[in-house]
């Protein structure tokens, strides 16, 4: 078993400012990761008696509180892994006072888990009733849909289109104008394939008899819809 002092003072001093324990647990590989953050976030560890009232208390603010150096909790730095058994470890991390909120750039845990193109982070959300018909943006002015374009990231796409309409004709970018399927445009030219499947998904393509493009769409999401 770990001496509390010695975890309460790894945690208030880290000279490289790259967060809390919680924060060094994520990096880790599977079971050691969820191990570590069971430990951490256990308060029964901490209740002793009276006297380590304060402790515990101190010990919860710097594990759901401390952001790292990119401005993330330890919450938001999970949304960023792609590894499919990340989501066992969401449910000890998530706090709704701190992790609603985005980081320094201003990225949210949609935008994050869409970076990470984890499926399993978004299964995760879903089932927890995350609103994404909130039209965050970050600091570039990028909606999570934005974010998908520029990963190539068709199931991102659809995932938030079936929760969220007008997802992909959404302004956003620098000059608040540029939609996600404008931006595909552009990144990715016409002819691509993403191009084709965000423009039949906003109903801009007629369908005709023999089209591959239902099949398409099916191809790009793996055939989850």
């Amino acid at each position: 078993m770990w001496d509390v002092g010695k975890v309460l003072e790894s945690i208030e001093v880290r000279p490289d400012n790259s967060g809390t324990l919680l924060h060094v647990a994520i990096g880790l590989p599977d079971p050691q990761r969820t191990a570590m953050l069971t430990y951490l976030t256990m308060p029964v560890h901490f209740i002793n008696g009276e006297a380590e009232r304060s402790s515990r208390e101190r010990f919860e603010r710097f594990l759901h509180g401390t952001c790292d150096h990119h401005g993330r909790t330890a919450f938001l730095a999970a949304c960023c892994i792609g590894d499919p058994s990340i989501p066992g470890c969401l449910d000890l991390l998530f706090n709704p006072r701190v992790d609603n909120q985005c980081d320094n750039y201003g990225m949210s845990a949609v935008h994050l888990a869409m970076q990470a193109q984890n499926e399993a982070t978004f299964a995760w959300m879903d089932s927890r009733g995350f609103d994404f018909s909130i039209a965050t943006a970050d600091n570039n002015r990028y909606t999570p849909a934005h974010i998908a374009v520029v990963n190539k990231y068709a199931y991102g796409l659809q995932f938030l289109r079936h929760r969220w309409r007008d997802v992909l004709l959404m302004g956003g970018g620098p000059d608040g104008s540029t939609t996600p399927l404008k931006l595909c445009l552009g990144l990715h030219g016409k002819n691509s394939r993403l191009y084709s499947f965000m423009y039949w998904s906003v109903g801009l393509g007629k369908i005709e008899p023999g089209s591959p493009v239902p099949g398409l769409v099916m191809e790009m999401v793996g055939g989850r819809y």
